[in-house]
């Protein structure tokens, strides 16, 4: 039987793998990758964050946390088409989104969030995004 992380690690991952624009290139927390061709986007994906506290209040199940999306764009991408690409990404984990693996549901908790001003990494351009979700089971 899957552990409560890795079922809301697996909910979460699934809706992200189904996002209809997922560049060929996407690299979990972990995996040793090639450097990508410096003319495509992609992503990193960090495992699933989870918060301190437990939500008592709603029940001794109740789990809230938040999944980085690193999304890297090539550095001769302008200002626009690098916020559109964190921003569609960040648009497509619309809140109250459900997400189900097994006996866990998991829930986008607010909107997604492009974090901070990005910077350099190598060839490309770091934008992260955060998506806050909550989940119980």
């Amino acid at each position: 039987m899957a552990s409560r992380h890795a079922k809301i690690w697996k909910a979460l991952k699934d809706h992200l793998e189904s996002y209809p624009s997922l560049p060929d290139t996407v690299v979990y927390g972990g995996q040793s990758f090639d450097e990508p061709d410096p003319l495509t986007p992609y992503m990193i994906v960090d495992d699933v964050r989870f918060d301190p506290g437990r939500r008592y209040w709603r029940g001794v199940e109740w789990h809230t946390g938040s999944l980085a999306v690193h999304c890297m764009v090539p550095i001769h991408w302008d200002d626009l088409q690098s916020a559109e690409f964190a921003g569609a990404l960040a648009d497509y984990f619309e809140p109250d989104a459900p997400m189900t693996y097994d006996d866990m549901t998991v829930r986008v908790a607010k909107q997604p969030a492009v974090s901070g001003a990005g910077h350099r990494d190598g060839s490309h351009f770091r934008l992260p995004v955060l998506v806050y979700w909550e989940g119980w089971g």
